[in-house]
């Protein structure tokens, strides 16, 4: 499938989106805190392959603990958490993966954040960083990623 749609809770925003080009979990505190979770389940996609169908969402600028800015983006309407864009990656955009429609084939490539993680979060057998990767490091998983989910 080359495009996917997804959703807020309620409805009220929506957006389309190309094949994501990896899928990661995050432990880290902001992500804990954002989903009222253990980690966030996000995925990335090319900036020009993401659009926003129906509804405007309500942007709220966060920094990171690297003091990097990013912007995070939530239905108005019932707050759930859609996406993120930063100026660190202009050419991406961040999506959380329970949002999408079609979700179930998806699995995560690697763990991030696990200094901070609740034990009982951890995946075993899950690549993990003990905080973000490496650009290197990041860029293999990606590859190993697409590779996994080809015809998927």
């Amino acid at each position: 499938m080359d495009s996917y749609l997804g959703r807020c809770q309620c409805g009220a925003t929506a957006y389309e989106m190309k094949r994501p080009v990896a899928a990661w979990i995050c432990h880290c505190r902001d992500c804990q805190r954002m989903t009222s979770s253990a980690f966030s389940f996000s995925m990335a996609t090319s900036s020009t392959g993401f659009r926003f169908l129906k509804g405007e969402p309500r942007r709220f600028e966060k920094t990171g603990d690297n003091g990097s800015k990013s912007d995070q983006l939530f239905c108005p309407g019932c707050g759930t958490w859609m996406a993120t864009r930063s100026a660190q990656a202009p050419d991406a955009v961040i999506v959380r993966v329970g949002t999408l429609d079609q979700h179930l084939w998806i699995a995560p490539g690697s763990q991030s954040w696990t200094a901070s993680a609740l034990p009982w979060a951890l995946i075993p057998g899950l690549r993990s960083f003990e905080r973000d990767a490496t650009p290197e490091q990041a860029l293999e998983v990606m590859a190993e990623w697409q590779k996994a989910h080809e015809g998927r």
